[in-house]
């Protein structure tokens, strides 16, 4: 979140580089099997396979929002950002790729509506009414759960 802000207050090189400090965030805090794209400009993709349990994605999704949320040193400037992120699993439907990125691209736009910096798992449906366990995982792992409707 907010990475337009680095680009027009130090540059597109500190932008850049922020870009790929997020991403060495976001791979370290992922398995070995899983898969980290850049999909354009700030948006990132992660492809959790072998998940046994949706909660799974809870884990690294707070992680990183927790690293990112720090403030990084890049070419010495403090520079100050936040990640939004949507889960979607293939249990939400049949399991086509375009589906799953349109729904986690749902859940994105509502974590981003919530206050950012925070997670949002597609429920079925949509994301406008949270389920329980939805409603149950932001109130445990988002980082200010002063909203449950995620």
């Amino acid at each position: 979140d907010r990475f337009k802000k680095v680009n027009d207050t130090f540059g597109h090189p500190v932008g850049d580089k922020l870009l790929v400090e997020v991403a060495e965030i976001i791979k370290r805090n992922c398995r070995e099997a899983d898969v980290v794209a850049r999909l354009g400009g700030d948006e990132f993709a992660v492809v959790l396979p072998l998940m046994d349990d949706v909660r799974d994605a809870a884990i690294p999704a707070q992680r990183i929002i927790e690293e990112v949320s720090r403030p990084l040193i890049i070419d010495g400037n403090e520079v100050h950002v936040g990640i939004s992120i949507g889960i979607s699993t293939c249990a939400d439907h049949n399991g086509t790729p375009d589906s799953i990125y349109r729904d986690a691209d749902k859940a994105l736009y509502r974590a981003k509506n919530c206050g950012r910096n925070r997670f949002c798992f597609y429920v079925e449906g949509g994301c406008n009414e949270c389920g329980a366990l939805d409603r149950e995982l932001c109130g445990r792992y988002a980082l200010n759960p002063q909203s449950q409707d995620c």
